[in-house]
């Protein structure tokens, strides 16, 4: 939620909290879940 609400893209929000954008993508799709940037929020790959 915090993704959707505070920041306009997942860039802007591992830039501000200092995290590597690829090992988050990567960690959240071995959990199942990918990026929409059309929405700004990490969806079940199952939709």
């Amino acid at each position: 939620m915090k993704l959707r609400d505070q920041y306009k893209s997942l860039m802007d929000l591992c830039d501000d909290m200092d995290e590597d954008e690829a090992a988050l993508l990567k960690t959240m799709d071995h959990a199942g879940y990918k990026y929409n940037r059309d929405t700004n929020q990490f969806v079940s790959k199952e939709r």
